[in-house]
């Protein structure tokens, strides 16, 4: 045999596999990552989320947003079920599930914001830097698709928006820009 043949066929079939690694490392959807649980410390209190209003005492805007929590191309964040319960206590921004959604229920139309959710998490920081356990690392929201320029604490929380947090590099090569909500949220 020559090895003149021999050696090319070896580094051909070395790329060949390492290229097929990289595509299938580069996947995203959520199925291919690693999940990440982040604690919930949900404060007894808070100053600026109110507290849930139940549709007994007037309860006039329940709208639902939901979010994805990235941490670069290879993990993700799983948003907790259960997240604003307090013992007997329910903020006005919570969730029911692990399924991202955020329920917004108030008695008034007022707009909420990425950092207040943060914050009823229990995570009183998020900027271009911090959020959540994560510090020193770049933060990059996406509104429906599309990158927020200002602080990621102050991205508005608004019907049916999908909010994208992405924690560190790289970026991953597909940001979902809707999400597709269950029949009545």
């Amino acid at each position: 045999m020559h090895w003149s043949y021999i050696i090319p066929a070896i580094i051909v079939i070395v790329l060949v596999i390492g290229l097929i690694y990289v595509n299938s490392a580069n996947h995203n959807t959520t199925s291919s990552l690693d999940a990440i649980n982040v604690p919930t410390l949900t404060p007894q209190s808070l100053t600026d989320v109110p507290l849930f209003c139940d549709q007994a005492s007037g309860c006039g805007y329940h709208w639902h947003v939901h979010l994805d929590i990235r941490i670069g191309n290879t993990s993700y964040v799983i948003v907790p079920a259960d997240l604003g319960h307090v013992g007997g206590t329910l903020y006005a921004l919570h969730t029911h599930d692990t399924s991202g959604v955020i329920h917004i229920e108030t008695p008034t139309n007022q707009v909420y914001t990425c950092g207040q959710l943060c914050e009823v998490w229990g995570y009183a920081t998020c900027n271009s830097t911090n959020c959540l356990t994560y510090h020193n690392q770049q933060v990059r929201v996406y509104v429906n698709g599309t990158l927020w320029s200002g602080n990621p604490s102050s991205v508005p929380l608004h019907q049916h928006d999908e909010i994208v947090l992405v924690i560190g590099s790289p970026i991953p090569t597909s940001i979902p820009s809707t999400y597709q909500f269950p029949a009545g949220e």
